[in-house]
């Protein structure tokens, strides 16, 4: 793994020249302060980023501030990354402005039409962007922060598209923002870690029109390497089971047959 220092605000128009909406890019600078203050960041591999092109990121989830971490971390990477993001966001009047202005798009989740999002994504990919997935769908529920199942939609957009999928692991955001407030906020300046993979090979499951089974294999795969790169900034042991929350228990497969 290689580290990198983050660059200087100022400089992030040279960094990133993607002509990114204004109070995006306002925002960037701010959030990029902000962590400075309570954070301490390690940044690892993020030539493994692609420069320019279609690029579809896919993080763990262990927290509501990930969304903050991990769209700095991909800034100055030098991606302006478009989040899929759950639709309530876009109709809530603090967030609606910030949702528009990074061009999320918007899914909405435990529905039949959450396989409508991927339609703007694959817009967004298709015109070269950046577009992050969360393939767990939501923040994990395994009581000890791994990454659970995943959900099909980064497989479905990667098989459509022939975008790249990177996988990322990252770690520290929980202590800021404990999730299912099961734990308490950590005060100080926090470590924020996060690396990036290299692209997972689904070279082998591309179809005109793929099944469950293949969705479910190249869930699989892309599950897998994030679980390994939060392993190695945990510097734990992957688990032998993941956890899904429909069983509520960990089990020795993997694999939803849902839309992430």
């Amino acid at each position: 793994m290689t580290e990198r220092r983050p660059r200087r605000p100022w400089r992030l128009a040279r960094v990133n020249p993607y002509p990114a909406n204004p109070v995006y890019r306002f925002s960037a600078w701010g959030v990029h302060l902000c962590l400075s203050l309570i954070g301490r960041r390690q940044w690892l591999d993020q030539d493994k980023l692609p420069a320019s092109g279609p690029v579809i990121v896919c993080p763990n989830h262990v927290s509501r501030f990930d969304p903050v971490a991990v769209g700095e971390f991909l800034i100055w990477s030098g991606r302006w990354p478009r989040f899929m993001a759950k639709a309530e966001l876009s109709r809530h009047r603090m967030s609606r402005w910030i949702f528009q202005a990074s061009g999320c798009i918007p899914v909405e989740r435990g529905s039949m039409r959450a396989v409508d999002s991927l339609g703007p994504a694959r817009a967004a990919l298709e015109q070269g962007d950046c577009v992050v997935v969360y393939p767990e769908g939501s923040e994990t529920w395994d009581p000890d922060l791994w990454p659970m199942t995943g959900h099909t939609g980064a497989a479905r957009l990667a098989l459509a598209t022939g975008a790249p999928v990177v996988p990322m692991g990252q770690w520290g955001s929980h202590r800021i923002y404990p999730p299912h407030r099961l734990r308490r906020p950590q005060f100080g300046r926090v470590p924020f870690q996060a690396v990036l993979g290299d692209p997972v090979d689904l070279s082998d499951l591309v179809q005109e029109r793929p099944d469950h089974t293949v969705l479910d294999q190249a869930t699989n795969r892309i599950m897998d390497s994030i679980t390994a790169l939060v392993a190695g900034l945990r510097q734990e042991p992957v688990p032998t089971q993941r956890y899904d929350r429909r069983a509520r228990r960990r089990l020795p497969e993997a694999g939803e047959e849902a839309v992430g």
